[in-house]
């Protein structure tokens, strides 16, 4: 009995990792968003809280504090794992199964106008990061500003801040993600990025060691963008690919770039597509193996298959599945 219990659960839990397996692959085969762009008045956060930023700030790297936990790419991120990023203008994701995603307003550097305040006298106030957190759960949005900014590359060059721009990232508890462009005093893309194509857009499934992703960064006319799609391709070759055109202008004031989250649960154990796992998701998966009431998955060996003995089961499978 005993290795006939062993030899049945192998085999399913065997199909269950080959299951989980062409579900992740499936995933990783096209990112689970929907972009759109549209127009919307740019309003600058009210009633804000700063960042833990130093004034004179270049590239920081801090957590940010949602009050929530983002859905993404088919996973929850906590407060904890949701920081700024160095890279460009944006917010760095980290997966609880070790991937990194990154969620990029502009893949441009940005830093404190401040630094240049000495030989630029048209600086009158310095740059912020701020945000807010609006409406009630579960449809909460968290607002993070990047507000008067100045461009690294320019202001490395010339010890001035000419360009400036204000933006925002929103953050749904729905897991959209929203880009706002309001007004800016860009004139020439090539004097504020030191990569001939600026975009922005969201990357995925990073590799660290050959700095590899997917991409979906916005391209062509930045009023009117498109959305391609790059898979499994190195950050900077992307930069200067022929393949990718990256933006025209700067964003105008008031253009909102949109990023549906449009995930879907594929995990096995969901037989009825109800967004979680119960007893009858189990039995049934028992079903389809051939096993019954008073069969080998009667674990406690009371007769029946009872809700003790589907939570055995799943402790035995390791459900990725919300429970």
């Amino acid at each position: 009995m005993k290795n006939s219990i062993l030899s049945t659960v192998a085999f399913v839990i065997t199909a269950q990792l080959i299951s989980i397996v062409a579900s992740s692959q499936t995933q990783l085969d096209s990112l689970p968003y929907t972009p759109e762009t549209y127009l919307s008045t740019y309003e600058a956060l009210d009633n804000w809280s700063p960042l833990n930023v130093d004034e004179m700030w270049d590239v920081p790297i801090v957590p940010l504090n949602l009050e929530f936990d983002f859905p993404c790419f088919g996973d929850f991120a906590t407060p904890g794992e949701i920081r700024l990023t160095d890279i460009g203008a944006g917010i760095e994701v980290f997966g609880d199964n070790g991937e990194f995603h990154l969620f990029n307003s502009s893949t441009v550097s940005i830093s404190d106008i401040l630094n240049v305040a000495a030989t630029d006298t048209s600086i009158t106030e310095g740059s912020t990061h701020r945000y807010v957190t609006v409406g009630t759960a579960p449809n909460r949005i968290f607002k993070l500003e990047f507000n008067n900014v100045g461009f690294d590359y320019e202001m490395a060059l010339t010890g001035l801040a000419p360009s400036r721009a204000h933006f925002q990232i929103w953050l749904y508890e729905v897991g959209t993600i929203e880009y706002h462009y309001g007004p800016n005093t860009v004139t020439d893309l090539e004097a504020i990025d030191y990569w001939p194509k600026p975009s922005s857009g969201i990357s995925s499934y990073w590799d660290f060691d050959e700095f590899m992703a997917y991409f979906m960064w916005s391209s062509g006319d930045a009023d009117d963008p498109e959305y391609p799609l790059f898979f499994n391709v190195e950050f900077d070759s992307l930069n200067i690919s022929p393949a990718f055109d990256g933006w025209d202008a700067w964003p105008i004031d008031g253009i909102v770039y949109k990023y549906t989250y449009n995930f879907e649960n594929t995990c096995i154990e969901d037989i009825v597509p109800d967004g979680i796992i119960n007893v009858d998701d189990i039995l049934a998966i028992l079903v389809q193996f051939g096993c019954f009431f008073g069969c080998d998955f009667d674990l406690n060996a009371d007769g029946a298959v009872t809700v003790t003995d589907v939570l055995m089961v799943l402790a035995v499978f390791g459900s990725p599945c919300p429970t």
